[in-house]
């Protein structure tokens, strides 16, 4: 059964353990304006904050918000224990210094330590659930005050908007005063030749037993310059560029490549989800699909198209013939985002959809207005037979609220943020690791 807030420490942190002892010995916080003045060691600096700290400090008192951050630095100590990594708590930050600079090590790093600060705390008899971000900087030569790569983790970590979906982000020159500059298709076609681009996948959880029913596949891009790059950054490049096509057959080999593997390991198959962009409703998409399954043995029935509610309405005449073809192959067909527009029962009846996913803003709304539309949105799914997924569960409440309302499966951060394939076995597979 998967239980929500359940922290692993992952493997990354072994590789940290070699990389950084082999660096000539642990650092030391106290050492760190040595350490990055006059002297060649070159460091990471990464700052850690729980997002609900200020509104906890306001209602509840600096008492409990010191005795909270008290609690996460236990954590950490036990996460970081022999890796050379130095930490410290700083008021309502901790502070965590490394010699690992590879940008991409240094996000992993972050992410792990993420994972495990976030979840339940209990004190004074009462639970506060809580969400990390973190700011990341490489002192990228020697000289560089201690300061001023503390005060750049600080800048990326307070650029992030409360409650983004990607709490963890890495300071770049261009996070600074000076003017960004824009990507470029090129950017892409490197991206997919030099093997930039990953998959990150968000479990999807059975509300009622709390067992994995699957995952849903999520692009990043780790740029050698800009760190990891979301995709709301650059899949309007991808279209407007003509590069579209190429990241979604990219995504969904990977995808099934992935979905494979796994099930051989575990010896029971998982739904594979892959979003599908307007984009990609092409003629094509139906060879795409059935050469992916095809190269990577996967059965169609593990894998799970996902089509968001506007992209459905405004392309229904290509949209419908393309996916009865795919479904052809098993593969099912999910709505994304439904109830942000304004899908009618005709658009529904006419749809070859097997699943209905609740848009999650509708869990952020006061429970008054959850109460009226939620109940709605499932029983309209219920009259299609659709499976309902509740998305952006990041509450207790908001999972007792769709399990009473027998919302059949869900994901989001209550359970896990997307994770790298290796941390997902970790955490979901831990037999598979021999």
């Amino acid at each position: 059964m998967i239980e929500p807030h359940k922290p692993a420490p992952l493997k990354v942190m072994n590789d940290v353990r070699h990389s950084v002892q082999d660096a000539s010995g642990p650092l030391n916080l106290s050492d760190a304006p040595d350490a990055c003045e006059g002297n060649p060691v070159v460091v990471s600096v990464t700052c850690f904050a729980p997002e609900q700290l200020p509104e906890i400090i306001r209602t509840k008192g600096r008492r409990t918000g010191k005795a909270l951050m008290t609690l996460a630095v236990g954590r950490v100590d036990a996460l970081l224990n022999s890796t050379g990594c130095t930490y410290n708590a700083d008021g309502n930050r901790i502070i965590v210094m490394s010699r690992e600079t590879d940008p991409r090590l240094v996000y992993r790093i972050a992410s792990v330590i993420c994972a495990a600060l976030a979840g339940e705390y209990v004190y004074a008899d009462e639970v506060y659930n809580l969400r990390f971000c973190a700011g990341a900087a490489i002192a990228r030569a020697s000289g560089t005050p201690w300061g001023t790569v503390l005060a750049q983790a600080e800048q990326a970590m307070n650029e992030i908007p409360h409650g983004s979906t990607e709490p963890i982000r890495l300071y770049t020159e261009d996070s600074g005063v000076q003017e960004e500059q824009p990507l470029g298709k090129g950017d892409l076609q490197r991206a997919l030749e030099h093997h930039e681009l990953v998959l990150h996948y968000q479990p999807r959880i059975d509300l009622e037993s709390g067992e994995l029913k699957g995952m849903e596949a999520l692009l990043r891009w780790d740029h050698p310059r800009l760190g990891r790059i979301m995709p709301g950054h650059f899949i309007s490049l991808a279209e407007e560029s003509g590069m579209i096509g190429h990241l979604g057959r990219w995504v969904l080999g990977e995808a099934c490549r992935q979905a494979r593997d796994w099930s051989v390991r575990m010896l029971k198959p998982f739904r594979m989800s892959v979003n599908v962009s307007a984009h990609q409703l092409q003629p094509e998409l139906v060879e795409e699909v059935s050469a992916a399954l095809q190269e990577h043995g996967l059965d169609g029935r593990f894998l799970e198209l996902e089509i968001t509610e506007s992209v459905m309405v405004r392309n229904m005449t290509e949209a419908v013939p393309l996916l009865e073809a795919v479904k052809d192959y098993g593969v099912s067909i999910s709505i994304d985002d439904f109830g942000r527009g304004y899908t009618s029962v005709r658009y529904l009846e006419a749809f070859p959809a097997d699943c209905l996913k609740i848009d999650r803003s509708f869990l952020n709304r006061s429970l008054e207005q959850q109460q009226k539309i939620i109940p709605a949105i499932i029983s309209l799914g219920r009259r299609f037979g659709l499976e309902i997924v509740g998305e952006g569960i990041e509450t207790p409440d908001q999972l007792k609220l769709l399990r009473e309302l027998e919302c059949d499966t869900g994901q989001g951060f209550l359970f896990s943020r997307p994770i790298d394939s290796e941390a997902f076995e970790l955490e979901y597979m831990p037999f598979t690791q021999a």
